[in-house]
């Protein structure tokens, strides 16, 4: 079932690359971190759709509560992150800039490994 959905694989796609774009200093940078925080908005809501919702991916109740629990810490860390430190504004990438963003992937991260295993223990 886990490559039915293709949304862990994706989102983990999206912060490995989001990781590099963010590690850079190049000028080019801030663009494509401003399109790479889209696209992982645009994912981070597209497995939480598929998982609550149950159209993709058929969850028992208490793991989509778990799975809501776990989802929830991290858009709220991107959302201070990202009013902290607006792309736009970057004209490097400092330690204060990298450390949360770390931890917003680590937390992204979780959450994904947490879903993979839940699919593939057939859990669900």
């Amino acid at each position: 079932m886990a490559a039915s959905i293709g949304g862990p694989d994706k989102l983990d796609g999206k912060v490995t690359a989001l990781a590099k774009v963010a590690a850079r200093v190049d000028v080019e940078c801030k663009h494509e971190l401003v399109v790479f925080r889209r696209q992982l908005s645009d994912e981070m809501a597209a497995l939480h759709h598929k998982i609550t919702t149950g159209k993709t991916v058929m969850m028992r109740g208490d793991l989509v509560d778990a799975f809501r629990a776990l989802f929830s810490k991290t858009p709220n860390r991107v959302t201070v992150r990202q009013g902290r430190y607006p792309a736009v504004l970057l004209d490097n990438v400092t330690a204060a800039y990298k450390a949360p963003g770390d931890e917003v992937f680590s937390l992204i991260r979780e959450t994904v490994a947490w879903v993979r295993d839940i699919l593939r223990a057939g859990r669900g």
